[in-house]
């Protein structure tokens, strides 16, 4: 018996023997117990009479293998003559899960581990998705400072052939705690000051010390904003170290930072503003000359620039920044593109099954025909809200060949609107009364 073995767990080794295109006679499947054979025929792609060669092969069995139902394959030339070969394939199915079960799960509800885990009933227990599920255990424990936790899977075999109950036994272990965090290269700032901007914090008396490595990598982005805010806008992490004590309960964190130079603002310059004159976008400035040069501020400047012109209409003005260098003070120009005005197309109202659409389109203060005002939009979306019919306005923008613009307004209704009710009570003071809602 000729072997055309590709066993995929171990790297795609391919051994085979036909080195040139042969007939295909039979495609002969074992190893099936929970699927079809037609999935395999389908995935394998060789048609009994049609010719093939070892390549065809190999991409037969990446294609099984990329089902992810399968844990071992193997081709096998059964029978072979001088023109055709009957190719046997032998599989090994991942189970079907039937059931997932936990146990020593002391910190996390069932409910709550299962929510979070893409093994479902009914799927395939595959290695990959076992292992994928394991992670995302381990990731929730570390979310609460069980950064050691032990987290292993077993298979069950139920009483289904083909099905198993799948169980994630959980230790654990100790909590680890944030002991000292400690900082390096900082000149400007002292640590003290760094580690109360730091939002990860040391083990104290009673509070702090928990340790999540995502929130921890975001604290690490925010300490660099708060530098740039500072006027250090070359500011960055050279490295940062992690590490436990040797109890395995205490962490240690220490970070290194590169300040840079402090920088200053300068003046600001506007090239391309026709609609709107530079006196009045100076308005939209958020800096100060001479203060240090603020990085958040600078960029909310653009944006308010933006919006400037927005007000008047020009939804597709693009704003661009040049930074100049003068020694330590920074000089900023915006080049403004400005196009040209939108005017209000259509305004399209979709969701009020229950409000009429009149009832929502008096509320507005914007029209068809008016040149677009973000002001304007914004107040609409207020005025519905305040009919107190609605859980939701969303608006929307549809550009036109012709230069107008859409409005859309998405709406959602509360659910009580239009309920109507009659009741009666009775008391000892008044006897009987009759009640009425309309909402």
């Amino acid at each position: 018996m000729k072997y055309f073995s590709i066993r995929l767990p171990l790297l795609l080794c391919c051994l085979f023997s036909v080195a040139s295109a042969k007939i295909l006679d039979t495609l002969m499947i074992e190893g099936l117990f929970i699927h079809q054979p037609s999935i395999v025929e389908n995935a394998v792609g060789l048609k009994k009479g049609s010719e093939f060669s070892s390549a065809d092969v190999q991409i037969a069995i990446k294609n099984l293998y990329r089902l992810g139902m399968f844990s071992t394959i193997d081709m096998y030339a059964a029978k072979e003559t001088d023109s055709t070969v009957s190719l046997l394939c032998k599989v090994t199915e991942f189970p079907i899960v039937e059931l997932v079960e936990f146990s020593g799960n002391k910190k996390f509800k069932q409910k709550e581990l299962e929510e979070k885990l893409t093994l479902k009933k009914g799927v395939v227990a595959s290695d990959a998705l076992l292992f994928d599920n394991v992670t995302i255990i381990k990731k929730q424990y570390a979310q609460k400072g069980y950064l050691l936790v032990d987290v292993r899977d077993t298979l069950i075999p139920s009483k289904v052939p083909g099905n198993v109950i799948v169980k994630f036994m959980i230790r654990d272990n100790e909590k680890v705690m944030v002991r000292r965090v400690t900082f390096t290269g900082n000149v400007a700032l002292k640590e003290s000051k760094l580690k109360s901007k730091f939002k990860t914090k040391e083990k104290k008396l009673l509070w702090g010390g928990d340790f999540d490595e995502d929130l921890y990598k975001s604290h690490l982005d925010s300490l660099i904003l708060y530098y740039n805010d500072l006027g250090y806008i070359d500011a960055r992490i050279v490295r940062d170290s992690v590490w436990y004590g040797d109890n395995k309960k205490d962490l240690f964190i220490n970070i290194e930072v590169s300040e840079g130079k402090k920088y200053f603002v300068g003046d600001f310059f506007f090239t391309g503003n026709t609609v709107i004159e530079t006196p009045l976008l100076l308005h939209s400035v958020m800096l100060k000359k001479g203060k240090p040069f603020q990085k958040s501020k600078f960029e909310s400047t653009r944006e308010y620039i933006s919006n400037a012109y927005r007000e008047e209409g020009y939804l597709w003005v693009q704003v661009k920044d040049r930074q100049t260098f003068r020694g330590d003070t920074i000089d900023a120009t915006f080049d403004i593109t400005e196009s040209k005005p939108a005017i209000v197309g259509k305004i399209n109202i979709s969701g009020n099954t229950k409000t009429k659409e009149k009832v929502i389109r008096r509320e507005m203060t914007i029209y068809p025909g008016q040149k677009y005002k973000q002001s304007l939009m914004m107040r609409s979306v207020r005025d519905i809200y305040q009919l107190n019919f609605f859980s939701n306005v969303k608006p929307d923008l549809s550009p036109n060949e012709d230069g107008t613009v859409d409005l859309d307004f998405e709406i959602a209704e509360k659910e009580n609107i239009g309920q109507f009710s009659l009741g009666a009570a009775y008391s000892q003071i008044e006897e009987f009364m009759g009640t009425m809602s309309l909402s």
